[in-house]
Parts: structure tokens; C-alpha cells; sequence
């Protein structure tokens, strides 16, 4: 795994959370439309109002927000199996932290009890900077 495809997956739940509010915010819209037909009280043909909401909407972002759930707990289970074979201790947490938590430098050190510079310190020399 690449520093690239872990930045990308920090990208991938800020999508996530998107596709969620965007999905818990969308309402359903109201319609009107008519047909021209008859109903048993009034068996004459006419023009009849149909009134109601539509759902469509709220469907699509919906499947959309499911789509990227799958995509993304695939993505995580991959990330955690790769760091789970990372060798220090340390840099584990730091690694989990910064790419499956999201959380900065400085959340880090605040989380794990070492400052920001040996933070930033075992990430340079984990991807040999």
C-alpha cells in the first residue's frame, strides 16, 4: 500500500460523510399531475388531479450513500490488514490514527503521548523520508 492510496482513502470518508448528509438532509418533493380517466363514484371520464410526493431523490442518494459504505469498508479492511503487519508498535498507531481516524499530526502526539515532532518522525522514517 502507498501513502497515495492511504491519503486517498482519508478522501473517500470525507465522500462518505457527504453522500450521508446529503442523504439524511433530502426531502421528498411534492408533485401534481392529472390523468384523464373515471373513478367508481364518478364513472364519466375526466380530467382527474393526482397530487402526491416522489421519492426518487431520496433513492438515488441513498444507493449512492450505500455504494461508497461498501466501497469504503472494503477500503478500511484493507488498511487495517496492511497495518496490521507493520512491525513497530508505535508506528501501527500512528498509521491508524492518521489514515483510518483521519485525525492530524497533532491529534496523534495529543492520543499516543509523544509529542508532534515524533510524529512526524516515525512517519518520515516509515515511508524513508
Amino acid at each position: 500500500m502507498t501513502k497515495q492510496e492511504l491519503e486517498q482513502l482519508k478522501e473517500l470518508k470525507k465522500e462518505l460523510e457527504r453522500a450521508k448528509s446529503e442523504y439524511l438532509n433530502a426531502k421528498p418533493i411534492y408533485e401534481s399531475d392529472s390523468v384523464f380517466g373515471s373513478t367508481e363514484e364518478n364513472p364519466e371520464n375526466r380530467v382527474i388531479p393526482v397530487r402526491g410526493y416522489t421519492y426518487h431523490d431520496i433513492d438515488r442518494k441513498l444507493k449512492r450513500y450505500e455504494r461508497l459504505i461498501k466501497k469504503f469498508d472494503d477500503e478500511i479492511d484493507r488498511l487495517e490488514d496492511w497495518i496490521e503487519d507493520v512491525p513497530d508498535s508505535l508506528t501501527r498507531q500512528i498509521l491508524q490514527l492518521k489514515y483510518r481516524n483521519g485525525l492530524t499530526h497533532e491529534q496523534i502526539s495529543y492520543e499516543i503521548g509523544f509529542s508532534s515532532r515524533t510524529v512526524d518522525r516515525k512517519l518520515k522514517e516509515f515511508w524513508g523520508e
